[in-house]
């Protein structure tokens, strides 16, 4: 039972770097290059065949990323998460700030990739310089950024929560 929660470990945090590692990489690299002059014709369908392919891993890793941490989640604490007490002590507290913002970057990601992101890009390729496509596309990155830098948060948490401090 010991290496079946060390693997779910280690999953759990190749998750979190895939996901987290996925967005550096569309930000710091793609984004970049793609905005070139040199690609203008071809940006509006280069970037959303990437963006669909990084959501659909995107919501595979966070799938397993959930997955496993609910299983890490009872493997460490057992039956005391049902307790109000657990919660009311460090570990939990800490526990339920991580938790919470899970679900608030599960809820935007949802909200991102598929109703806001979907009409920048759908924008993007019918009328790339109009106003209201800039707007939705900035709305879109906003958010983005936003998930991304809870995320960021969210593993400052789990620093915190495994190393007690």
């Amino acid at each position: 039972m010991y290496y079946f929660y060390l693997f779910l470990v280690w999953w759990h945090i190749l998750g979190i770097t895939v996901w987290l590692g996925a967005n550096f990489f569309l930000v710091l690299v793609f984004l970049p290059v793609a905005k070139k002059k040199k690609y203008q014709a071809l940006y509006p369908q280069l970037f959303s065949d990437v963006v669909i392919r990084l959501r659909t891993i995107s919501w595979m890793v966070l799938s397993s990323v959930v997955l496993s941490g609910v299983f890490l989640m009872f493997f460490r604490f057992g039956r005391a998460v049902a307790s109000w007490n657990f919660w009311q002590q460090f570990y939990g507290e800490t526990l339920f700030i991580k938790l919470c913002l899970v679900v608030i970057v599960i809820i935007g990601s949802f909200l991102h990739d598929f109703y806001w992101g979907e009409k920048a890009i759908k924008l993007l390729k019918e009328s790339p310089n109009s106003p209201v496509t800039q707007k939705m596309r900035r709305l879109s990155s906003y958010l983005g950024r936003a998930i991304f830098l809870l995320g960021l948060v969210i593993v400052f948490l789990a620093v915190k929560f495994v190393r007690g401090g």
